[in-house]
C-alpha cells in the first residue's frame, strides 16, 4: 500500500454485557442484562495504525449497522489521510458483511466519502481473527477494570465514550437513530450476484459498477486493474434502487390486494391473487390434469392423467416405489424413489410440464402437479422454519434443516454433512450457517430417507433434478 491508501480490518465484537460497580446476586444472573453492540477495527494508512471501537444501544449487526458504525471512522480518516482507496476486510456472515445489500452500499458510499475506488476482501470461514478481535478484548477489559477498580458502572455506550481517556483506542458512540436513518436509504429491489458465497473479494472502479472474483489478488496496483481468477462484473442500476427505496413493498408478487378476492396488481405479470383456490376451478384439489385435454378431473385418487409419467394418484400418503414412468405417487409433495441411472437423468431433464426444474411455491396450483420438482423459496417467513431443505454451498448440495428467519430475506440452516453422491449424516456438534435465500436449491417435502443406521439420502428423483438446476451431471 501507498500513501494514497486505507486498510480497514473490522468486525463486530460480541457484545458487552452493562455491569454495576455494586449489584445484587439476580442482576448478575438475570436473563434480561442490557447489552452494548461494539464494532471494532483497526486502520492502516501510510506509515500509520488507529484502533478504533464504536459503541451503540442498539443491538442491530445488520447492514444499515454496519455503516452507521463505519461512518464517523471513515469520515476521519478521509479528512485526516486524504487517501484516494480504501480497502476493507471483514470475515464473511450473510446477515452482515456478505450479501447483496452491503456490496451495493459499498459500490455507492466510499464515493460520497470522496473515494476514487477500492476493495472488499472476505477472509475464509473460521480464518477471521485478526487484529480487529483484539481491539474488542482491551475494551471490554478496560470497561471491567473500570467497574472492579475505579467503582463506575457502564451501563450504555456513552459510558464505553466515556473511557476514551483511559486507551489508545479511538471510541465512538452510534444513536439508534443513525442506524434508522441508513435504514430508510436501503433499496428493496437489489438482484443478488450469482455464487455471493463463493466471493472473497469485491472491486470498485466506478460508482454502482462491482467487480468480484473467487481470491483476493492486488497485482493490478493502485489503479485496481488485476484480471486474475476471471473476475466478473455486476452493474447495479442505480436508478432503479432509488426507485425501489422509495416504494414500500406490498406482499408476494409486489402486489397490494384489496378487499377479499380483489386485488390491485404491481409490476406487469405481478398480482396478488384473491382467495385461495379462485384462479383454479372448483374446490382445491378436486382435479389432478395432466397435459392440456388429456385428463379426467375427480376427486383426489379418482383421476388420470395423460402421457408424461401414466401415474394413478391413490390416497393421501399411498406410496409404491418404482421408476419414474412406473409409479403410484400420492397427492403433490408425495415423492416417488426408485432406481435411478443416467437414462433416468436425461429422461427427467427432458420431460415437459410436471417435471421442470425450478417451480417455484407459488406456482403450485392445481393445474401444475408434478410428481418430483425444486421447490424454491419466494418469500422468507416464519413459516418455513423446521422445513427440510437442500442448500448451496461452493456449489456442493447439502441437506439441512430451517431453524430460524430474518428480515434480510436470509434463513438459518442446520446441516447434515455430506459424505457421498447423495449420502448425508449429521454431525455430532450442530452446523449452522445463514444462507440468503438465493442459496435454497429447494425445499424438501421431507427429511432425507435413512438408508443405514447413520447415513441418509435424498430422495433420488429430487436428486436428480438438483444436480440438473447445479450443472453437477
Amino acid at each position: 500500500m501507498n500513501h494514497e491508501e486505507i486498510i480497514m480490518h473490522i468486525d463486530f465484537s460480541e457484545n458487552y454485557n452493562c455491569k454495576y460497580s455494586s449489584e445484587i446476586q439476580s442482576m448478575h444472573f438475570g436473563a434480561s442484562q442490557r447489552q452494548i453492540s461494539l464494532h471494532t477495527g483497526v486502520a492502516y494508512v501510510a506509515e500509520k495504525t488507529f484502533s478504533f471501537c464504536t459503541a451503540s444501544d442498539c443491538l442491530k449487526h445488520g447492514l444499515a449497522a454496519i455503516w452507521a458504525h463505519l461512518h464517523p471512522v471513515i469520515s476521519n480518516l478521509k479528512e485526516e489521510s486524504g487517501a484516494k482507496r480504501i480497502h476493507f476486510i471483514s470475515d464473511g456472515p450473510t446477515t452482515q458483511y456478505r450479501n447483496k445489500h452491503n456490496m451495493y452500499f459499498f459500490s455507492q458510499k466510499i464515493y460520497q466519502y470522496g473515494f476514487e475506488g477500492g476493495t472488499w476482501n472476505f477472509l475464509e470461514a473460521a480464518h477471521g481473527k485478526g487484529a480487529a478481535d483484539g481491539v474488542g478484548a482491551a475494551v471490554k477489559r478496560l470497561a471491567d477494570r473500570s467497574v472492579l477498580v475505579t467503582g463506575k458502572d457502564i451501563m450504555s455506550a456513552s459510558d464505553i465514550k466515556g473511557l476514551a481517556s483511559e486507551t489508545k483506542v479511538s471510541l465512538y458512540t452510534i444513536s439508534e437513530e443513525d442506524i434508522s436513518n441508513i435504514e430508510a436509504d436501503i433499496p428493496s429491489n437489489i438482484k443478488p450476484i450469482p455464487k455471493t458465497m463463493q466471493i472473497h473479494q469485491l472491486v470498485t472502479k466506478t460508482r454502482g459498477n462491482v467487480l468480484h472474483r473467487v481470491l483476493s489478488c492486488f497485482c493490478g496496483g493502485e489503479f485496481l486493474e488485476c484480471v486474475c481468477f476471471t473476475p466478473s462484473t455486476t452493474v447495479f442500476n442505480i436508478e432503479e434502487a432509488v426507485r425501489g427505496r422509495d416504494s414500500a413493498p406490498g406482499p408476494v408478487g409486489d402486489s397490494v390486494p384489496g378487499p377479499v378476492g380483489e386485488s390491485v396488481p404491481g409490476p406487469v405479470g405481478d398480482s396478488a391473487p384473491g382467495p385461495v383456490g379462485d384462479s383454479a376451478p372448483g374446490p382445491v384439489g378436486d382435479s389432478v390434469p395432466g397435459p392440456v385435454g388429456e385428463s379426467v378431473p375427480g376427486p383426489v385418487g379418482e383421476s388420470v392423467p395423460g402421457p408424461v409419467g401414466d401415474s394413478v394418484p391413490g390416497p393421501v400418503g399411498d406410496y409404491v416405489p418404482g421408476t419414474v414412468a412406473d409409479s403410484e405417487p400420492g397427492p403433490v409433495g408425495d415423492y416417488v424413489p426408485g432406481p435411478i441411472d443416467d437414462q433416468t437423468v436425461q429422461e427427467i431433464s427432458a420431460a415437459p410440464g410436471p417435471l421442470s426444474v425450478g417451480v417455484h411455491a407459488s406456482d403450485q396450483t392445481s393445474d401444475h402437479l408434478p410428481s418430483a420438482k425444486l421447490v424454491k423459496v419466494d418469500v422468507v417467513d416464519e413459516s418455513l422454519i423446521s422445513r427440510h431443505c437442500v442448500v448451496s454451498y461452493d456449489n456442493i448440495p447439502f441437506s439441512g434443516k430451517i431453524v430460524d428467519v430474518d428480515d434480510d430475506e436470509e434463513v438459518e440452516v442446520s446441516v447434515m454433512h455430506k459424505i457421498g453422491r447423495n449420502r448425508y449424516f449429521w454431525p455430532a456438534r450442530e452446523d449452522r450457517l445463514w444462507y440468503p435465500k438465493e442459496m435454497i436449491v429447494t425445499l424438501l417435502p421431507d427429511a432425507p430417507g435413512q438408508v443405514t443406521k447413520r447415513h441418509s439420502e435424498i430422495d433420488p428423483h429430487i436428486w436428480a433434478l438438483i444436480e440438473i438446476d447445479m450443472d453437477l451431471v
